[in-house]
């Protein structure tokens, strides 16, 4: 059970790490998603 834990625990770090060396990547991905939510939700009609 420890073993899976310390297993999880190391690849979240990984993650992490990726995320943290990619992170001008993700903010521009974010920002490109919410302004595509944002144009959806003016064709659906609704906010939420």
């Amino acid at each position: 059970m420890f073993y899976l834990v310390r297993e999880l625990l190391g690849l979240l770090i990984i993650i992490v790490g990726v995320g943290i060396t990619t992170s001008p990547f993700w903010g521009l991905a974010l920002w490109l998603y919410k302004r595509h939510q944002k144009k959806m939700n003016k064709i659906n009609g609704h906010l939420d």
